[in-house]
């Protein structure tokens, strides 16, 4: 009986009857179900594992949205006119923020590189250029110590240093910031995304200033190519765009293409915003 049950992959009567030993003999002559059934089993707990993280990074970017959010309540309460007078102006209240930022989140460092540069990138826009860049390296150097090199959240930053590098006028030292921000974020985000699509106009904008102009229409097209994929035709910032990309051209004398382009450009926005805008 047990030479016929092990021909058959049954246990056999002489062996100690143990559930490992059941459950090895049912595996071999069961090995399509047991190996359905192991794949679905990991499935299940590979589906569970990625809810149980997605959770926890949704908890997380909430909690962090409400810090931020208070943050930027209490700085705007700091402008009260009782307490600064009523003619309190943008870079004071950025300069009551900066103070406070840097004892508010000391032992939260995500969320400092977060309004930091949001500081920086303010500043920036206000001519600080030596707030700007205070703030902006630190956003950066915060980054780099908390994510890899190649993350989303340092190439943002990367992209923001050689912004403020390029307005600076120092065009050669912003080249590579932008070149490694591009880089990553293609290889995380695809090529036809929004956020490629704005360093693709940087670069295009810095290739300008640097007399490359070969280099920056190819720039701007490949950012038109990426608006009008995501927004369509009538869309501002494919207007815009097809205006920058005139000017390259103009500049290469290739009239016959930008003049069509710049007529397109404004049709359309005269279209969205009419004549007097």
């Amino acid at each position: 009986t047990d030479i016929k049950h092990y021909l058959k992959g049954l246990p056999v009567l002489a062996r100690h009857d143990a559930f490992g030993y059941r459950a090895s003999k049912f595996a071999q002559r069961h090995k399509a179900a047991v190996a359905a059934g192991a794949g679905i089993f990991a499935a299940l707990v590979g589906g569970l594992a990625a809810t149980r993280r997605q959770a926890k990074i949704a908890r997380r970017q909430r909690d962090k949205a409400e810090e931020i959010n208070q943050f930027l309540q209490k700085m705007l309460a700091s402008a009260d006119p009782r307490a600064v007078g009523k003619d309190v102006k943008v870079v004071e209240v950025l300069s009551i923020a900066a103070e406070s930022l840097e004892t508010d989140f000391a032992h939260q460092p995500e969320i400092a590189a977060d309004l930091n540069t949001t500081l920086g990138r303010t500043y920036l826009s206000l001519g600080r250029f030596e707030s700007a860049e205070k703030h902006l390296k630190i956003a950066l150097d915060t980054r780099l110590k908390l994510f890899p090199r190649k993350s989303l959240e340092v190439a943002r930053s990367l992209n923001n240093y050689g912004k403020f590098l390029a307005e600076k006028g120092e065009l050669k030292r912003a080249e590579p910031f932008y070149q490694e921000a591009l880089k990553t974020l293609r290889q995380l985000l695809g090529n036809k995304n929004l956020e490629v699509a704005e360093v693709l106009e940087n670069m295009g904008y810095l290739n300008g200033l640097m007399a490359k102009y070969e280099e920056s229409m190819r720039f701007y097209e490949e950012e038109l190519a990426i608006q009008r994929e995501i927004f369509g035709e009538n869309d501002p910032r494919v207007a815009r765009t097809m205006g920058k990309l005139g000017n390259v051209l103009t500049v290469l004398d290739r009239r016959e293409i930008a003049e069509p382009l710049h007529r397109q450009s404004l049709k359309l926005l005269r279209k969205l915003h009419g004549s007097e805008h």
